[in-house]
């Protein structure tokens, strides 16, 4: 019989699968970048976000690159927050048992 995975297995995971999508991001930036030019700031990383914003030829690439950063920020923020809960739980939990709250 399958287990169910522990919180922690689950927020490790988003966590991971975010971080590879951020890389995908990249990696489909790359191709425009290496025509474009190499971002000079973090803001021009947050370019791709902004319809037309690399001309119409690069706009396939461009929604590419979009989608994966919309999907890699959803899931490492989910992954963190996970965490976070897990941290709370570790710390506040001691705290309401002795208050007799647990």
């Amino acid at each position: 019989m399958m287990e169910i995975p522990t919180l922690r297995d689950v927020a490790s995971a988003c966590s991971l699968v975010g971080v590879l999508f951020v890389v995908r991001h990249l990696v489909a930036m790359r191709r425009i970048w290496a025509v474009d030019g190499w971002p000079r700031a973090i803001r021009d990383v947050w370019r791709a976000t902004r319809t037309d914003a690399y001309g119409p030829e690069f706009e396939p690439d461009r929604r590419h690159a979009a989608r994966q950063l919309y999907v890699g920020i959803t899931f490492l923020a989910v992954g963190l927050l996970l965490f976070a809960g897990i941290l709370a739980q570790a710390v506040l939990g001691p705290v309401f048992a002795q208050a007799g709250l647990a």
